[in-house]
């Protein structure tokens, strides 16, 4: 009875874990996706190209794990 429990509270602890972790990817490839087109539509500057490729790279970083 208590190995029943102990596989129900893993595989709850299991999906609220991945509930959040898509929610932090889908808050990412929207964040890069503003950043793209913040890129196209402003100034053209430093800043503004480092913020960019780390929206980018975190994508990617993230991608990597699913």
């Amino acid at each position: 009875m208590k190995g029943a429990s102990v596989q129900k509270d893993y595989i709850t602890e299991r999906l609220k874990f991945l509930t959040e972790f898509f929610k932090l990817c889908w808050l990412s490839v929207f964040a890069a996706g503003g950043g793209s087109v913040g890129l196209l539509l402003g100034p053209l500057d430093a800043v503004r190209y480092v913020l960019t490729s780390a929206g980018g790279i975190l994508t990617l970083a993230l991608l990597t794990l699913l």
